[in-house]
């Protein structure tokens, strides 16, 4: 199952004229390999926005996912990887 890659339908526009995709993957309380799995997946049918948070505890499992996809073809510059964190280390 292969995509055709990143398209955006609905997006907002940033303040660089960059287009961001309304809608995302989001990984709060995901892990393990078939996480991995649905991650690289994701990217394959055309998801290019990834919503991340080292808070969710599965850095490891979105960057294996996020290799894979990027070794097997996929271009990051057509991706979008939220990563939220706290600048103080506050829960």
């Amino acid at each position: 199952m292969r995509g055709k890659g990143p398209t955006i339908e609905n997006y907002f526009v940033l303040n660089t004229g960059a287009k961001i995709p309304t809608i995302g993957l989001r990984t709060w309380q995901s892990g393990g390999d078939i996480f991995v799995d649905a991650v690289t997946t994701s990217l394959k049918i055309g998801y290019c926005h990834i919503d991340c948070a080292h808070l969710y505890g599965n850095e490891i499992e979105v960057s294996k996912a996020l290799t894979e996809a990027f070794d097997g073809g996929i271009r990051r510059e057509d991706y979008y990887i939220f990563l939220l964190y706290k600048p103080n280390g506050e829960p």
